[in-house]
């Protein structure tokens, strides 16, 4: 379970790093919705880099808040340069791997997971990219602040948590 979690809190970490080593890099803007067991709508935050931790491989995160339920998302896509394109859990090698969460202020939690080792692949996402937007270099790395596009993900419930049912997020960015 830990590295269940370690993955869908990526979203917040690639955040984090993208944003934060010179401040000029801001993360783009999207809107969230999420529909199922669990309703409402936020405004969220997205970016893409490249980092060393990930072999020089792109990462894709998106985060946002809606009411006291908390969504991430984080893919590593199978790219060096940010592209357009779609990438999904059925689209075979485009995608490292993926994971994406939502997580009640009660402790509920649904989970969504692709290509991480050693966890069954459960759920489903679509990320589609319409413009990569600009790039910034930052120390060592590059980051696509302001991309353009949607990321569609539905997440399955864990039992354990008290949840149940599905919780789809649909983001527009």
């Amino acid at each position: 379970m830990k590295r269940l979690l370690g993955m869908a809190f990526a979203a917040g970490t690639l955040l984090t790093a993208a944003c934060s080593s010179d401040n000029s890099i801001v993360p783009g803007s999207c809107s969230l919705t999420l529909s199922g067991a669990v309703t409402g709508t936020a405004s969220c935050q997205i970016a893409a880099a490249t980092t060393a931790s990930t072999g020089g491989k792109v990462s894709f995160g998106l985060e946002g808040q809606s009411g006291g339920t908390t969504f991430t998302f984080a893919a590593v896509l199978n790219e060096t340069t940010f592209q357009t394109g779609t990438y999904g859990s059925s689209t075979g090698t485009s995608v490292v791997q993926a994971g994406g969460s939502a997580s009640t202020s009660a402790g509920a939690s649904w989970l969504q997971f692709n290509n991480t080792n050693g966890v069954n692949d459960q759920g489903s996402f679509v990320l589609t990219i319409t413009s990569t937007g600009g790039s910034v270099p930052s120390g060592g790395y590059t980051g696509w602040p302001d991309p353009g596009g949607s990321l569609s993900v539905t997440l399955t419930a864990v039992p354990a948590s008290g949840a149940s049912g599905t919780v789809t997020g649909q983001a527009n960015f």
